[in-house]
Parts: structure tokens; C-alpha cells; sequence
């Protein structure tokens, strides 16, 4: 069946495939799609609006955003439909725009989903975050600080700290009076006083503010300053952190301020590349520092008396993950039931996380896939797995990803007997079935998928499904149990059948048995073991497919159309069920295995029939809710009818008179007609051939010659009324070779 597909789409597709092959042709490394703008982070107040936005270098057939909530801890994502409670979404050809009203239920991260056919590509996230400012733990013992500092020595003033976002800015005050222009030591949050004097005794005090709430904080530590002179030892007023973190292209600042009499010297030790550092009365200064400079420094205070003061400072520079080895530099191509492993590695400081999404999904939770480190391992590859694979690489700086399409070839099944000079001829053969596909339906039962290959050997009568039950019952397994149906046999050769009534939490494996037209049986190979987990909000949505048509379209077949939700791209397939209208018996079940097919047709049934139809759409690990049921009729067997003679009856009594007056007067008026044709020609043809028609009269005149008896070649002519009047009423006119010789029944 052909698909109704736009040509905008169709044009999209063809680009997408054209890149493929371009892709593996000349091995480009870049991948074909590309995210030129994803959404940035942002914050703001509450009551505000922001906007996300993200761009693609080829317009996709769809966008979809979708949003992890801060205030939920299972780090799930959940989709974003159009126009929903708190934003809108607006999409163009080839971008999307997120549209938020900011309040605490929307902060958490946002990503943009852009679809090419089954396949997605995922934006890096954004985050949304709440203006806001609050103080810090107090790092002082007291209400108060008191420093007693003698002339001539720097002093760094801070009174605290906060937690802001954005950043805060300061001011700072002295005895209460806001101080203008004050000198700052490259952080916002510290007050540097040169070269203190007299004048410079006081009550320092702080406030924060926020740019954006502007909402001041008042620090509630104040520092007392005073300045007189001192013969105590060298000292620091504030202690030097021990590590110091700073993003790299910033700048950064290694304090280390100590005051004694007479004021000490600053000297710096183990110092990375001196020409990129400047050294202040206050400390060591990175305009733009970077990775080389990471390390740790050693700050000595000398003022000439012993002992020195001795601190080490750790300058840890933060850098953005970037992905040296990945996936976009190479064609991917896997084998269908094959183990696989693919790798990632990241550079950055922190250490980068490394996450995978395979078309738009985390494979977090896929039990067919662990996750070492930088690697992802398919244990057995499968079809589902094919379109675009992503690798992300994240820490506290930002994040980059990877993608490439991921390309799975498929296995070719060659199920061929194993036979040998020992065993019975081929036309005795039993074949066993295949081992079941088994797909969750609910928390008490799975759907089972067999076939038996094509070959010469023994019919099969029907089949019986066997299952053995694992779990922690005693810690032993439990013997094989049959399930009571039976399944007939037919030629497809490809069956769908239910199992109910399993327990949930426990494991299972299946087999298929076969009875043959000998009455002999065989198990067929049995799956892999199945965890009928129990079903939660977390892993049982999947999308309920919209069955919308059902028609018959010939005397044996009825097709089907349906329609699947946009987020349901990790579906496998449909089970599709129907049965005859008036039987009311059990349905018939098939699979339709192709994710990508929407119209189905089924044959097999009987002529002028109705079928009821429902399906429902299943993946490796689940099915969803049945649809709607449908109901369609097989045609009716259209035959070429024989010739038929049509009788009509003679009209009722009281329309008798209205009919038949017509009906005279037509048969009258065409026979004066041909009356008169005759007779004309009659005299014309006297004229030319003299007496030959003529004989004497008893008085001596020519009379025509009237003979009955030699009546031949009659040729009936019936002039049937308009009112289809019946025999009796038809007008029949035979004409003879003599024109005088006529016969009119009325």
C-alpha cells in the first residue's frame, strides 16, 4: 500500500537519504543534520516569560519539546504537547520557539525533538532557573569581627557570602554610609583597602543584591576595623581558601593577604607560565586563566621576622567537555542479533558524564544494553535500535554531544532441518516451530510470536504453548506448564497467540509445541527468560493507535488504516484483532511487524461477511490499550444475470381506462400509416405490370387476386407499446411478398 505523502515531505525525506548516501560515498565526518541553535539556559523571576528556541540546518517533519522538572527526582522527561498549560509552542520550517510563563512548577531543563520520518535528534538542554539570592552558612564564629591592624598593611574586607542567581552584586558600607567607588580585588564581594590608615578605622558592613528580583540582602557579619599600631606576629585576618575554581577564559584570583608590623611581603611560588600572571598587594591574578595554569601554588608571607607564614593554594580551572573520540567520524553499522559496542571519549574538567540517546530515548533502562563508563554495549543488537544515535558528554561547565545514524543489518533467517543418513526421509520430517517472541500485554500477560519455516515435511495439527515459571519460590525452578488452548495450524505459517494469567515479578520462559498429522509432537526452542515486571507510571506508557478505516474491497479482503501518536517511535509493530460480526467467539490475531506501516489488508474471509476490527500497538517490552473497535463488510460476489423475459401485468382496474385509450389509438394511427404506404405502393406497382394482378369480376370488372394459400416469407415486426402492454396487446404486422396480401392483429 502507498502512502498519501505531501511533497514538501517527500522532499524532506529525499534530502535525508541523499545525505546518507552521500555520508557513506565520500565518508564525510560531519553528520547530516545539524542542530545550529539549541535552547540556552536562563534565568528569571517568577511571573516572567522566557523563551527557548532551536534551529536545524534541515527542516524536519516535526518538533516536539519536552521538559525535566527540577522538582522531581526521577529525572524523567515528559513531552510538551502544543500549546499547553503555562507555554506555547510555535514552529517554522526548519526552527521551533518555546514560549514559558516562569513559575516553580516549570523550572527544570527543556530539549527540543526534531523528527526525520522514525528517526529523532535531540538539542542539548537548557535549563530554566528561578531568580533568586539567599545568604550562605555564616563562616564567622561571632555577630562581629574585630581586626587590629597597623598602619601601612592591604586589607581585603568581606563580610560574607551568598548564593545568587545571576551573581550578585555588592556594596559595601562604612559605619553605615554607603562607600562610593570602592576599590574591588577582581570579586565582586571584597572590599581592598591599600595602604590602611587612621582614617580608615570603622564598621564595615555589606549588601547583596540581586539584578534581577532586585532584592538587596543585608549580610548580618560586620567587621570592626581598626587601625593602630601592633607588635603582634604576622597573621590573616581572613584565611586563604585552600582551592580555588575558576571556568577557563575567565579570570581568577589566588588571595593571599596577611597584615603584621612592619607590613609583610607576598612571595609567590611555583609559578606556570609568570608572563600570563599579574602579582597584586592582595594576591596572584589570571586574566584569562586556562588548563595550563591548574595547579597548586604556595604563598609566603615575609616581613623580615621569624617565623614566615606558609599557605598553598589549589587553582583548579574548570573546563567545557569536548568529545575526542566519538561517533560522528565513521559509519555505524551493526548486525541485527549481534553484541556491539560503541565508544565516546571526552575530555574536560570536571571529569564528563557520558549518556546515550537513540532516537530521542535514554537506553538508561533498556535491559539489552549496559552502559561502561564512556561505552555503550549492545548485548544483542536490535531493529528497533536503527536511525540516530547520540552520545552527550556533560559536567558542571556545559555540554556537547555527537550524533551519526545508526544502520542495522538485518539477519537473513535461513531455518534449514538438520538431516542426516540416520533419520527418517524428508517426506516424514517434523520441523519444530521457531522459539516465541514474547512482548508484554499487562501485569498478567504477554503476547507470543512464532513461525514455522517453509518445508517438505509433516502437517502440523495445531500447536500448544508451554511455559516454566522462575522466580523465588523455594529457589528452585518450576516444571513446564501448559497453557490449555490449542492453535490451529494454518498456511501463513507466521501465529500470534495471548498467555494469561501469569504472575507479576516472576520470570518466564516459553516454547511452542507441535502436533503433527501423525500425532507425534516436538517442542520447538525455547525464548529468552521474560520479567513480567509489574507495571508503573514509569515504564508502562505507550502510545494507543487510532484505528480510523475499515472497507472491504473485494469479495475476500478488507483493508485497514490507523494512525500512531508522534512519541511513539519505539514501537515494534500492531497486533491486530478481528473476528465475524455474529459469531461473537474469540478473536483472530495478527501481527503487522513494520513500525513504519499504517495500512494493512486482510484476506481469507468469507464473501458478504462483517468483521469487527481493534488493534493495538506493542514494543519489545509493552503493548497499549486496544483501540476503538471497527467494523467492516466483505463484498458481495457481483455475477452477469441471463437475458430475462420481462411480463408486465395488465394495469389495475381503476388506471384501465387511462391506459388502454392510448394504447388503441397508437395502434390504429400506425396502422392507417402503413395502410396507406401499401397502398400506394400497390397501385404503382398495377400501374407497371398491367392486369397481373387482376381477374375478371363476375360483372366483367378486375378484382385483386386474394389468395390466402400461397401466404410465404412472414416477417413479424412488434411494436410494443410505451406501457409495456402485455402479447395480446403488441401489434404484429406481417408482410408477404404480395403487398395485398396482409394479416393485422390488434
Amino acid at each position: 500500500m502507498l502512502f498519501k505523502v505531501s511533497e514538501k515531505t517527500l522532499f524532506k525525506r529525499l534530502i535525508v537519504v541523499v545525505l546518507l548516501v552521500l555520508k557513506n560515498v565520500i565518508g564525510s565526518e560531519s553528520f547530516g543534520m545539524q542542530m545550529v541553535k539549541s535552547p540556552e539556559s536562563s534565568v528569571a523571576p517568577e511571573g516572567d516569560e522566557v523563551i527557548f528556541e532551536c534551529e536545524l540546518n534541515l527542516a524536519p517533519d516535526k518538533f516536539i519539546w519536552r521538559f525535566q522538572s527540577e522538582q522531581k527526582k526521577d529525572n524523567e522527561y515528559r513531552y510538551l504537547h502544543k500549546n499547553g498549560e503555562g507555554y506555547n509552542i510555535s514552529n517554522y520550517e526548519a526552527s521551533s520557539k518555546l514560549r514559558i510563563y516562569v513559575r516553580p512548577s516549570n523550572i527544570g531543563k527543556y530539549q527540543c525533538v526534531a523528527w526525520y520520518g522514525d528517526s529523532a535528534i535531540v538539542s542539548l538542554p537548557a535549563n530554566l532557573t528561578l531568580a533568586s539570592i539567599h545568604q550562605d552558612g555564616n563562616q564567622y564564629n561571632s555577630y562581629k569581627s574585630v581586626w587590629k591592624v597597623s598602619p601601612g598593611n592591604t586589607v581585603v574586607i568581606r563580610c560574607g557570602s551568598v548564593t545568587s542567581n545571576p551573581p550578585a552584586i555588592w556594596s559595601f558600607y562604612k559605619n553605615g554610609v554607603l562607600i562610593p567607588n570602592a576599590e574591588k580585588s577582581y570579586r565582586s564581594d571584597s572590599l581592598v583597602l591599600n595602604s590602611v590608615s587612621h582614617l580608615d578605622s570603622g564598621s564595615y558592613s555589606c549588601v547583596a543584591i540581586n539584578v534581577i528580583t532586585e532584592q538587596k540582602l543585608s549580610i548580618s557579619h560586620i567587621i570592626d576595623l581598626r587601625i593602630e599600631t601592633s607588635n603582634s606576629s604576622m597573621y590573616f585576618p581572613m584565611n586563604p581558601p585552600s582551592v580555588v575554581r575558576a571556568i577557563a577564559g575567565q579570570s581568577a584570583l589566588l588571595e593571599c593577604v596577611g597584615v603584621g608590623n612592619p607590613p609583610p611581603k607576598t612571595i609567590w611560588m611555583n609559578i606556570r607560565r609568570p608572563n600570563e600572571v599579574t602579582r597584586l598587594p592582595f594576591g596572584l591574578h589570571f586574566p584569562n586563566v586556562s588548563e595550563h595554569h591548574a595547579g597548586t601554588y604556595e604563598c609566603i608571607l615575609d616581613n623580615g621576622r621569624v617565623p614566615t607564614i606558609k599557605k598553598s593554594i589549589t587553582l583548579e580551572v574548570l573546563t567545557k567537555p569536548a568529545i575526542t573520540e566519538g561517533i560522528s567520524d565513521k559509519e555505524i553499522s551493526v548486525k541485527e542479533e549481534h553484541p556491539e559496542t560503541l565508544e565516546c571519549k571526552a575530555t574536560g574538567f570536571p571529569k564528563p558524564k557520558i549518556y546515550w540517546l537513540i532516537n530521542g530515548d535514554s537506553v538508561e533502562h533498556d535491559s539489552n544494553i549496559m552502559l561502561q563508563e564512556n561505552k555503550i554495549v549492545f548485548k544483542s543488537v536490535k531493529k528497533q535500535y536503527a536511525g540516530i544515535i547520540q552520545c552527550f558528554a556533560e559536567n558542571e561547565v556545559g555540554e556537547v554531544f555527537q550524533a551519526n545514524f545508526l544502520k542495522v543489518i538485518p539477519i537473513v533467517r535461513t531455518d534449514v532441518p538438520i538431516t542426516s543418513s540416520h533419520r527418517p526421509t524428508p517426506s516424514i520430517k517434523t520441523i519444530p516451530p521457531s522459539a516465541p517472541i514474547v512482548t508484554k500485554l499487562s501485569d498478567t500477560s504477554v503476547m507470543l510470536q512464532w513461525s514455522v519455516p517453509p518445508n517438505n515435511g509433516l502437517p502440523i495439527q495445531f500447536f500448544k504453548i508451554q511455559y516454566r515459571l522462575f522466580g523465588n519460590i523455594n529457589k528452585t525452578r518450576q516444571n513446564w506448564q501448559t497453557f490449555s488452548d490449542q492453535i490451529l495450524s494454518h498456511p501463513s505459517r507466521k501465529y500470534t497467540q495471548e498467555v494469561i494469567d501469569l504472575k507479576t515479578d516472576f520470570s518466564y520462559k516459553f516454547r511452542i509445541l507441535a502436533v503433527y498429522s501423525n500425532n507425534d509432537n516436538k517442542e520447538g526452542p525455547t525464548s529468552p527468560k521474560f520479567h513480567l515486571h509489574q507495571c508503573t507510571r514509569k515504564n508502562c506508557v505507550l502510545a494507543q493507535p487510532n484505528l480510523k478505516r475499515v472497507e472491504g474491497i473485494s469479495e475476500s479482503e478488507i483493508e485497514l488504516e490507523w494512525d500512531i501518536p508522534h512519541h511513539s517511535k519505539t514501537l515494534e509493530g500492531i497486533y491486530l484483532y478481528y473476528r465475524p460480526v455474529e459469531s461473537a467467539g474469540k478473536y483472530l490475531i495478527t501481527t503487522i511487524s513494520r513500525n513504519s506501516t499504517r495500512k494493512t489488508v486482510i484476506g481469507g474471509l468469507e464473501e458478504n461477511t462483517a468483521y469487527e476490527f481493534k488493534i493495538k500497538a506493542f514494543s519489545t517490552t509493552l503493548a497499549s490499550e486496544f483501540s476503538q473497535i471497527l467494523s467492516g463488510k466483505t463484498n458481495k460476489t457481483v455475477t452477469t444475470a441471463p437475458p430475462t423475459i420481462t411480463t408486465t401485468l395488465p394495469p389495475k382496474e381503476e388506471n384501465f381506462k387511462s391506459t388502454i385509450y392510448p394504447i388503441v389509438g397508437l395502434v390504429i394511427g400506425g396502422c392507417t400509416v402503413l395502410l396507406l404506404v401499401l397502398t400506394i405502393f400497390f397501385f404503382k406497382f398495377q400501374k407497371r405490370n398491367g392486369n397481373f394482378f387482376k381477374t375478371p369480376a363476375d360483372d366483367g370488372s378486375l378484382k385483386p387476386n386474394v389468395n390466402l394459400s400461397n401466404l410465404h416469407h412472414h416477417t413479424h415486426l412488434n411494436l410494443n407499446n410505451k406501457n409495456g402492454a402485455s402479447k395480446d396487446q403488441n401489434l404484429r404486422i406481417n408482410i408477404t411478398s404480395n403487398p395485398l396480401d396482409q394479416q393485422i392483429e390488434v
